[in-house]
């Protein structure tokens, strides 16, 4: 009874309808929660703690469990607070972090934590967690909150390393989400083994590949875990080897430490490459296209379901002003054009998406129908491999024949395609009585039809094998025939003959030795070969290598000889500053030392009388690079003494002084220095010239021996050159050998055989035809069965008025019922898990509530004036056009004949096994 009770609850949770509830509980984001009163959560947002709600169904999640509704109106308000606390306390919210101690252990590891005089709505708080103690200190996150009690989680974010071990395993639940997960992967060829599964670990190489190829299906987490620290263990099937580009799927993440370990195993090998899908797509669009699928019905007959699966115009935001005001003549009629204007004008802003409307019809989206098939087909075939029967119902005269076929070629299926009587399915016991009344007559009817069908195309494709495989024989012999006599006409011995035959066996053996020591000849050859490419190698490093040396070699010997000409000038310039320092003493002449030349010395340069005492500094460029020896040296005295800085012009044109800088004056202590630099890089430079003769000769000796090797190359190419000549001849000349040797023996066998050899000059095409009218002439009319004789055999004691009226009976039940005549052998719990395929919703409408009723999965081909809700699985299609209808029962009819081929086959290797096994 709580069975039924708990069915007849959740029919009535469907997508739409309106239900009564009590909040229960409240969850995070303030999503209020009803667990029990319907046998599944129900989650109804904004809602509060203890209100009775009316709220609409929006979504039934059965995967997950979870039904989402809309609050549509409260109907009692009702505010659950425990009138012992004090209600100026504050009120817990799911989604609060808090600081516990537990207080209790309760059932299935889980802790109880008193929160006296905290909160106006909640005095517990219940934590799971494994191995919980007395005591133990937490930080928890609010999840949900009841009438007088809470539940709570342990704060990932905030809790210890150490406690993060301990529940580690807890929240390895958590990558269940992860589980099902699909994506593309290369198996490296350098993976390990480990029992039956291939090991590697995730790289951060292999992460970016995947990020960039991989396509994962609504698992976007794992892309976030799986980081390098990640170990897969992929299950090895459908023959998969290392190195091979393979999807796969997870079915297991765990977290061990600081690893991420997750199991996987192969859905497929070498899966379809993005260019190739798009091609397979475009290629589908047009048969469907070509077949007339897009087609809908009228737009004002279009149900509102199908909207979602109808091509939609792009969104219009352009309107039309109508400016003529010309015509307007009063005040009133321009007020009222100026308001139908602004009234156009919101409407035009306002459009939503339109439907595309050609000829009055809506035109269904291809793309949409295209997934909804390949939906379809996938369950299809899994009803299929369950061995479940098959139902096609289709009363439309487009649709009457191709039912009856496909239903034949199904085997294992019923078809309806000529009128579904009322209570067909829910009323089975009454047509069991009316198809009883007609069974003995199928029964024979079939067995008659089938030994005739079965016997007449056993006697036409003997007819046209036969036929055939003369023509091509005859036609052939007797031209081979025709040279063989003009060959042995010209010739004048037989002897001749013999002779020719003995002589091309002898041929053949001494070609074949000749071939053999080619053969032999080019293995020694090609060795040799690889040795001289090793060798040459090796030489090329070895020159590459050398030549780098050389180079920089080179480059130091210039950057040493630039500096030996700069160091040369520099000691000419300290020499001549020397000469002029003595002649300076010489002359009675006063040497002014000065840090630079200031304004003072300036004044002095523009006398013309003073000019030639005041020496000049050197140019930039010199100045430099005597700066720079003296950085080298360090020989720079800082504490330069400044008081001969305070120049008196009355003393300069008294006494005759000389003013210099305190750089250039001091430079002429720097010249020991500079000789021992010439020196040291004179020496240098004498090395650096010895080891680029040692690299010279080095180079000369390799490029000596590449030539060499290059030699023999050319000389090993030349003769692999002649040896493949040879060999192609031999080869030639073998096959040319062979066919003589074979049309010798086809022309012995000839010669025999040409007295009784005929042709027949008739085309393929012709032959058919033959053979239908033989069979239509001479096979048909022997095999005809008069059908009626059948009915008259029953009926012939009963009198012609009683007999033609039960005739009429009869063949009227045998036209309704005969396609579901054989579903007698079926039980009646069995015929509800028949799978139904409707075509014409609208049409069959009594078939579609019949096959609710009894819970029978259903298939619709459905047009735009159809309802897909009260479908199982659809597919949105022309439902009138002949060829759109054979296109998706093609589909249905290929797929279900290859699934029940593939159980036939595994039941075959179980049957062996089992046999094996005893």
């Amino acid at each position: 009874m709580i069975k039924i009770e708990k069915k007849t609850q959740f029919s009535t949770l469907i997508p739409g309808n309106l239900i009564k509830l009590k909040i229960t509980a409240v969850g995070t984001n303030n999503v209020g929660i009803n667990e029990l009163a319907y046998g599944i959560p129900i989650l109804v947002p904004n809602a509060k703690l203890g209100d009775t709600v009316q709220v609409k169904i929006l979504k039934v999640l059965t995967s997950k469990k979870i039904v989402i509704a809309k609050l549509v109106k409260i109907l009692k308000s009702t505010s659950i607070k425990n009138p012992k606390l004090n209600l100026q306390l504050p009120s817990l919210t799911p989604g609060t972090s808090l600081d516990i101690t537990i207080n209790k252990l309760g059932p299935n590891a889980t802790g109880i934590a008193n929160l006296p005089n905290t909160y106006n709505n909640v005095t517990k708080l219940i934590i799971k967690k494994p191995l919980i103690t007395i005591g133990e200190k937490l930080t928890v996150l609010v999840t949900r909150v009841k009438k007088g009690y809470a539940f709570a989680v342990i704060d990932i974010l905030t809790t210890s390393p150490q406690q993060k071990s301990v529940f580690s395993k807890h929240l390895n639940k958590k990558s269940d989400s992860i589980k099902g997960s699909k994506y593309t992967i290369v198996l490296p060829k350098k993976a390990k083994r480990y029992l039956k599964h291939i090991v590697f670990k995730v790289s951060n190489k292999f992460q970016d590949k995947m990020a960039g190829k991989i396509l994962w299906q609504n698992q976007p987490i794992f892309l976030k875990s799986l980081v390098s620290n990640t170990i897969l263990f992929v299950k090895p099937s459908l023959s998969a080897k290392l190195g091979d580009k393979v999807q796969i799927q997870i079915t297991k993440f765990i977290k061990l430490n600081d690893y991420n370990v997750a199991v996987a195993k192969i859905i497929r090998l070498n899966p379809i490459s993005a260019t190739q899908k798009k091609a397979l797509v475009r290629a589908s669009l047009r048969q469907m296209l070509r077949n007339g699928m897009h087609y809908g019905e009228k737009a004002i007959k279009c149900n509102a379901r199908m909207k979602n699966f109808v091509w939609v115009r792009k969104k219009t935001t352009k309107f039309m002003y109508n400016n003529d005001q010309s015509q307007i003549k009063n005040i009133k009629s321009v007020i009222s054009a100026q308001v139908q204007q602004e009234t156009r004008i919101d409407k035009a802003l306002t459009t939503e998406t339109r439907p595309l409307i050609k000829k009055g019809r809506n035109i269904i989206n291809l793309l949409k129908t295209r997934r909804c098939l390949n939906k379809a087909l996938s369950q299809l075939t899994k009803y299929a491999l369950k061995g479940k029967t098959f139902l096609f119902v289709g009363t439309k005269k487009a649709a009457a024949g191709l039912v009856s076929r496909a239903a034949l070629f199904t085997k294992k299926a019923f078809f309806v395609n000529t009128r579904w009587l009322g209570g067909m399915l829910t009323n089975w016991k009454t047509i069991l009585k009316s198809i009883s009344k007609i069974r003995p007559i199928l029964k024979e009817k079939q067995i008659i039809i089938k030994d005739i069908l079965e016997k007449r195309h056993t006697i036409k494709t003997r007819l046209i094998q036969k036929a055939l495989l003369l023509r091509k024989k005859s036609k052939l012999m007797l031209k081979k025939g025709k040279q063989l006599v003009q060959m042995l006409k010209m010739s004048s011995n037989m002897s001749e003959f013999f002779e020719k035959t003995n002589l091309l066996n002898t041929k053949r053996k001494e070609f074949v030795t000749k071939g053999i020591l080619l053969l032999e000849k080019q293995r020694q050859l090609s060795g040799k070969q690889k040795e001289l490419l090793l060798q040459s190698q090796t030489l090329k490093m070895k020159y590459t290598q050398l030549t780098n040396n050389y180079r920089q070699v080179l480059n130091n010997l210039m950057i040493s000889r630039k500096k030996l000409r700069e160091l040369k000038g520099l000691l000419i310039v300290s020499k001549e500053l020397q000469l002029f320092k003595q002649q300076a003493k010489q002359d009675n002449k006063n040497l002014y030392m000065v840090s630079s030349i200031g304004p003072k010395v300036a004044v002095l340069a523009q006398n013309p009388t003073l000019t030639n005492l005041i020496l000049a500094n050197p140019p930039k460029d010199i100045l430099n690079k005597m700066i720079a020896l003296i950085k080298e040296s360090r020989l720079v005295n800082k504490d330069i003494k400044t008081n001969n800085t305070n120049l008196n012009l009355k003393s300069l044109t008294s006494t005759k002084t000389l003013i210099l800088t305190q750089l250039v004056s001091k430079f002429n202590l720097f010249v020991p220095t500079i000789k021992v630099k010439i020196k040291n890089l004179q020496t240098y430079i004498l090395t650096q010239k010895t080891l680029l003769n040692k690299i010279l000769g080095l180079l000369n000796n390799v490029k000596n021996k590449i030539n060499l090797y290059l030699i023999f190359k050319n000389k090993i190419k030349s003769e692999f050159q002649k040896i493949k000549q040879n060999l192609q001849m031999l080869r030639n000349i073998m096959r040319v050998l062979r066919r003589k040797l074979k049309q010798i023996s086809a022309q012995k066998r000839l010669l025999k055989f040409l007295p009784k050899l005929r042709y027949l000059p008739t085309p393929a095409y012709k032959i058919e035809q033959t053979a239908r009218f033989l069979m239509k002439q001479f096979v048909d009319p022997k095999m005809k069965y008069p059908m009626d004789s059948i009915y008259d055999e029953k009926l012939s004691r009963q009198s012609k008025k009683v007999a033609a009226s039960r005739k009429k009976k009869w063949q009227r039940l045998e036209k309704y019922l005969g396609g579901i005549s054989n579903m007698t052998k079926i039980k009646e719990k069995q015929i509800r898990n028949n799978v139904a395929i409707i075509i014409g919703q609208q049409e069959e409408m009594n078939a579609v509530r019949e096959c609710k009723k009894l819970g029978i999965k259903m298939f619709h081909i459905v047009d735009t004036n159809c309802n897909p809700g009260l479908a199982d699985h659809f597919i949105p299609a022309n439902d009138d056009a002949r060829n759109s209808i054979k296109y998706i029962l093609g589909k249905f009819l290929t797929r279900i004949r290859l699934a029940q081929k593939l159980k036939i086959h595994f039941k075959k290797i179980k049957t062996k096994k089992t046999k094996i096994k005893k």
